[in-house]
């Protein structure tokens, strides 16, 4: 009828080509949204800066030393950890090139340099179940969306479905259908820390001075002046001939035009810097080495900030996308969960727990599988106990 001609829905066979594209490959703008150069990402930011280096490897070390565990529902609330689970093996070997740690210390990785990561599932030909998890290439990954917002990955001449890739992504308002890394907010403050630090480099290398004129009270011939530059680059610039004395002939006086490093607030932009760039990651400026604030105490201080602000957000996000993704399909009575018990930098804040609970129940206001809850531990069978 005319209602059913009107509104039903199109078949997408009879489209040419039903996808499009949701974002292409890298483009040409070193730090553009719309258009990401994941090879600059990768050369300026992440490989050229310490502090951008250094906050990578904080957050995605910490993220792969947290273990994961199956577990099993049971009556009565009750949950069981099963070690020996086809699972919990597939956690514990992605596959056969690399272990937990390392799939999901890369996998952290490439999220925060690329703001996107996609997990590639390998199931049974048999039993349908997933047997293999491998992380493919950010940088070589488009996305194409058909009309009915079904998504497809194509990576190195090969096709995925939805159903292969899961698809983690860093939050991005501009663009929600792929992420944004931390190094796009940060990056007018990486571009400052690297150019100051060649232009360090460069005074170094001209005996820590911006430049200097060599004044003459007569007309130099072309082959003089250029004479004169090339002594002084060879015999008197580079850190070898730092201190050197320069020997001028004839006419020649020499006029220093100096500018030293606090003139034009090196080290206090230095510092700024490398605040913006700690703190578009999350990360406590004094893991980065931030000399105003290393103390002991801060230090402390900074690490369980980095897990609790960081890291255990981020593995919150991969436990609710993972459990979906691999879990499910061995039934709905098991899921996936980190232990965060195992994490040294919050040992403090789970005694205060385990006081707390303790007193809580000792006083009667909360039951023993209550108290054993907010430690992290599996309930009990009775539980009035």
């Amino acid at each position: 009828n005319l209602f059913n001609r009107l509104f039903r829905k199109p078949e997408a066979k009879s489209l040419s080509n039903p996808y499009t594209s949701v974002y292409p490959f890298a483009g040409s703008a070193t730090w553009n949204l719309g258009s990401v150069n994941h090879s600059a990402y990768i050369r300026e930011g992440y490989a050229g800066n310490p502090y951008v280096f250094r906050c990578v490897s904080l957050i995605a070390q910490a993220t792969a030393g947290v273990p994961w565990s199956v577990l099993k529902r049971g009556k009565d609330r009750q949950e069981e950890a099963l070690s020996n689970h086809p699972l919990m093996t597939l956690i514990k070997r992605p596959n056969p090139g690399m272990g937990r740690s390392q799939f999901f210390e890369l996998l952290t990785a490439q999220s925060l340099v690329y703001g996107n990561c996609y997990l590639l599932k390998v199931s049974s030909e048999y039993s349908k179940l997933p047997i293999g998890l491998y992380l493919l290439d950010p940088g070589q990954i488009r996305v194409e969306k058909n009309i009915y917002g079904e998504p497809r990955y194509l990576c190195n001449k090969q096709e995925y479905s939805a159903e292969e890739v899961l698809h983690l992504k860093r939050l991005n308002l501009s663009n929600p259908d792929s992420g944004m890394s931390p190094l796009t907010p940060a990056s007018k403050s990486i571009d400052l820390n690297n150019e100051s630090r060649t232009w360090n480099k460069s005074l170094l290398e001209n005996g820590a001075r911006l430049s200097g004129a060599l004044l003459s009270k007569s007309s130099l011939t072309d082959a003089d002046y250029e004479r004169a530059k090339t002594e002084l680059r060879e015999q008197y610039q580079g850190a070898s001939n730092a201190g050197g004395v320069l020997l001028l002939e004839g006419d020649l006086s020499w006029q220093a035009m100096s500018m030293t490093p606090d003139d034009a607030s090196w080290v206090d932009g230095q510092k700024i810097t490398v605040r913006e760039i700690a703190a578009a990651f999350g990360v406590p400026s004094t893991l980065l080495g931030d000399p105003e604030a290393s103390t002991l105490a801060n230090y402390k201080e900074s690490r369980k900030s980095l897990y609790q602000d960081v890291v255990l957000p981020w593995l919150d996000y991969l436990r609710d996308e993972l459990n979906p993704f691999i879990a499910s399909p061995f039934g709905n009575d098991l899921y996936l969960d980190y232990n965060s018990n195992e994490i040294e930098a919050l040992a403090e804040d789970r005694t205060e727990v385990a006081d707390r609970s303790v007193k809580l129940y000792s006083g009667g206001i909360i039951t023993a599988n209550e108290a054993r809850e907010q430690n992290g531990l599996p309930r009990i069978l009775n539980d009035l106990a």
